[in-house]
């Protein structure tokens, strides 16, 4: 029983949430940020199972989650603080709505 509950522990944690903070980054970073999320999968899939299994990871692993890790937070926070701030839409000054609905006719 005890692996049964390691299955889905590690399925939870290495699956699961990596998808709901993909889910959650996406509504708050812009798409090419939040997709790079994506590339950190395999690294929580890999700590899950050395948390909740018990795996050993080689140097080389470790070594490549930790440059996974650092290449997606350098892009992230390089975009970051080359970007202007955005303002919403509806706020900028002299952006209209038009509705192509009425445009065509």
């Amino acid at each position: 029983m005890t692996h049964w509950a390691a299955a889905v522990a590690s399925g939870a944690v290495g699956l699961a949430l990596p998808y709901a903070l993909f889910n959650r980054a996406v509504v708050v970073v812009p798409v090419v940020e939040a997709s790079l999320l994506l590339q950190l999968t395999p690294v929580m899939g890999v700590g899950a199972a050395v948390v909740l299994l018990g795996e050993r990871l080689t140097p080389a692993q470790i070594a490549g989650a930790a440059l996974t890790v650092l290449a997606v937070a350098l892009h992230i926070l390089s975009t970051v603080q080359r970007a202007p701030r955005r303002q919403p839409a509806h706020g900028r000054r002299g952006v209209h709505r038009t509705s192509y609905a009425r445009s065509a006719t």
